[in-house]
Parts: C-alpha cells; sequence; structure tokens
C-alpha cells in the first residue's frame, strides 16, 4: 500500500492528482495483485514456491530502486496522450509489474508454510493478517513520515532497502533450513 500511495507521488508531476489518477493506480494494483495470485498458484502447482518468493523478493527490490528514473521515462512518453489514456498506460507499465510481484507474496509463503501442516486456514489468515497489518504500518510511516520529511524517492529507496533486506534474510534461513 505504500507503493500505491508512492506511485501517485510519482505520477503527480505529470498527470497531477485527481481522480482519473487515483482509479488508475487502485485499478493496476488489483489487476496485478489478481495476475500475481494466479501465478503463484501455478508455480505452487509446479514445487517452485520458494524458488519463485526469492526470485520474486529479488526482483521487487531491483524495481522499486528503479521506480523513480523508470516511471519518470515512461511518463514523459505518455504526456501527449489523452490524460486518462496516458495515466492508465504509464500505470500498467510502471506499476503493474509491481504488483504481479506482491501478489506472489501471500499465496507462495502460505505454500511453503502449509507444505508439512494441516493447518493451512489458520498460517493463511495469519499471514493475510500480518500482511494488512504491515500495509497499514507502511501506508502510515509512507504518508504521515517518509514522504514529508525525505520525499519520495528515498522513501522508494527505504522500501527498496527493506525488500532487499527481506531477500537476504529470506535466503539465509532457507539455506541453513536446507542443511
Amino acid at each position: 500500500m505504500a507503493c500505491e500511495l508512492l506511485s501517485a507521488r510519482l505520477i503527480s508531476p505529470y498527470f497531477g492528482n485527481s481522480l482519473y489518477v487515483w482509479a488508475a493506480i487502485i485499478g493496476t494494483t488489483m489487476i496485478g495483485l489478481a495476475v500475481g495470485y494466479f501465478l503463484a498458484g501455478y508455480f505452487s502447482e509446479r514445487g517452485i514456491s520458494k524458488k519463485a518468493l526469492m526470485i520474486a523478493l529479488a526482483a521487487i527490490s531491483a524495481f522499486v530502486f528503479v521506480l523513480p528514473y523508470f516511471s519518470s521515462f515512461i511518463q514523459t512518453i505518455f504526456l501527449d496522450f489523452e490524460i486518462r489514456t496516458g495515466i492508465i498506460i504509464s500505470t500498467l507499465i510502471f506499476n503493474f509489474p509491481l504488483y504481479v510481484l506482491f501478489g506472489l507474496f501471500s499465496p507462495l509463503i502460505i505454500d511453503i508454510i502449509t507444505a508439512a501442516t494441516e493447518d493451512t486456514g489458520r498460517f493463511a489468515g495469519h499471514i493475510y493478517g500480518i500482511s494488512t497489518l504491515s500495509g497499514v504500518g507502511f501506508i502510515l510511516l509512507a504518508g504521515l513520515y517518509f514522504l514529508p520529511e525525505v520525499g519520495t524517492k528515498l522513501s522508494l529507496f527505504f522500501c527498496a532497502s527493506l525488500l532487499s533486506v527481506a531477500t537476504i534474510l529470506f535466503y539465509i534461513v532457507d539455506y541453513r533450513h536446507e542443511k
């Protein structure tokens, strides 16, 4: 959710902060998440949840690091389009991949955790609860502290750094578990 808020900040210098912008961001987020959920099911069926999760974590970290520059480049291309078309195409190009990757997280984590247990529903509830609470926490931190205090780029770099640390920790924990 913090990335949604930060995306709106990236779009506003080019297309403003209108209802069109928010509709495109929310719509792109929902489509991306849905595609990610379906892909996670596909990866889960093939028994590659851990590998897919590690790749997704690394890819999203890298993507968030370059997002301020990539989004700027993309949006300048579509500035001459009709505003709704420019916003939608821009957000699809620079937000859609981000949310597909985010959509992989919860289902893959649930698959990894519940592979050897009967408590799938309980673990799924915990994963989605933790995910929702962390989303609330990060959007409040981004909106009430990071954006006003350090700006959009540094906020994105902070998010990318946290994702990078999570990737490294997941790899370390998985490596130790495999030994």
